[in-house]
């Protein structure tokens, strides 16, 4: 079973038909650009918004942690790596990021709203996502935009990501098979492709 469809509203119904004839056991989204928006489109123009000396040394700090994890055969890397390599005496600390991005996110009300549909209709779902932020992050994330809390993935915390990891982390925490499972997420490669590599159904948003 795989859909490689576009996510369209107006036909969860039938989503939902499909998924209980078919006995899907999990159904999976990304966060970013699927079940939340930004603002300011991406977090980089966000933090050029917020401080010009920020989005400079916030950017070299990341990139300079994933050179270090990738020198070291780590695909992923943490926030608190990153904020290892922000230059101290700027001031700067994680929480300055978190509650920027937090003020600049908005649900997405068709993803959300599917995501409600599922789980009044007992279906078991979780979110996937390749991020910095904890999962603990995602979760405030998602209280403060009115999103039910659901099971959270993140390769912050397994530094893996979906391409390198994440989905088969996923499948042995929540004991699910990759032929009874649906993903939807908007990146054709991680979202789409590397699901569809393990036999995982897609939707993209």
């Amino acid at each position: 079973m795989h859909f490689l469809k576009t996510f369209s509203k107006s036909a969860t119904s039938n989503y939902l038909e499909s998924f209980k004839q078919d006995e899907v056991e999990l159904v999976s989204f990304d966060f970013f650009d699927t079940l939340v928006f930004r603002k300011s489109v991406t977090h980089y123009r966000l933090w050029k918004n917020q401080s010009k000396s920020f989005f400079v040394a916030r950017s070299c700090a990341e990139i300079i942690a994933r050179i270090k994890g990738r020198l070291n055969g780590i695909p992923e890397v943490t926030g608190a790596e990153i904020y290892s390599n922000l230059l101290t005496g700027l001031g700067y600390r994680g929480e300055f990021e978190f509650e920027a991005e937090k003020s600049n996110l908005v649900a997405n009300i068709e993803t959300t709203s599917f995501l409600k549909e599922l789980l009044e209709s007992n279906v078991k779902v979780c979110i996937i996502s390749d991020t910095h932020y904890t999962q603990a992050q995602i979760e405030k994330f998602m209280d403060f935009l009115g999103i039910p809390l659901v099971p959270v993935f993140t390769s912050e915390k397994f530094l893996q990501t979906k391409s390198t990891g994440l989905f088969e982390k996923v499948s042995k925490s929540l004991d699910v098979t990759y032929e009874n499972w649906v993903h939807i997420g908007d990146n054709p490669k991680s979202d789409i492709e590397s699901a569809n590599s393990l036999g995982i159904s897609t939707l993209q948003y």
